[in-house]
């Protein structure tokens, strides 16, 4: 079976959209060419991704309906459990989500699980931040700044 992928120049820069075997979204990534064994396609699964992402940079949607799978260890599944609560416009930091897993002192290790997305903006890792900054991302901390900025979120400001 074939993997996709479609580019989708955003706001933040390009976006590299993927589609999986099984018709789900394994990839979002920016700024990163896609690999060669992926065909270049505008499937209707990407398309209908690509779309919600538009609407989620012209401020009109919150929440995304797309299905997408990723491989994670116990432990990311536990950080990324907790991170599926954290709504559009708020924040969390890296130490909370360590003291919710009842795990003080492992905000690094929380940095490193979400170092790990594959899935950037559906699996809102941008929404995590240290305890006086905003923290890593994986497309950067202008990208992040952007992507918080388009939520509202308060943090963007206080900074």
């Amino acid at each position: 079976m074939d993997k996709y992928y479609l580019i989708y120049n955003s706001p933040i820069g390009k976006l590299t959209l993927i589609e999986n075997e099984e018709k789900l979204i394994s990839g979002i990534y920016l700024n990163k060419k896609p690999d060669k064994d992926l065909i270049n396609s505008e499937t209707s699964l990407l398309k209908k991704l690509k779309k919600q992402l538009e609407e989620y940079f012209d401020g009109k949607r919150e929440e995304f309906t797309i299905p997408y799978t990723q491989e994670l260890t116990p432990f990311q599944k536990e950080v990324y459990e907790i991170l599926e609560d954290v709504t559009y416009g708020y924040t969390i930091s890296y130490g909370d989500i360590a003291y919710l897993l009842k795990r003080d002192g492992a905000a690094r290790a929380v940095g490193k699980a979400l170092s790990a997305n594959k899935i950037l903006i559906l699996v809102p890792c941008h929404r995590v931040v240290g305890k006086n900054g905003l923290g890593g991302f994986s497309g950067g901390v202008k990208a992040k700044k952007k992507l918080l900025k388009i939520e509202g979120s308060e943090i963007v400001g206080a900074l």
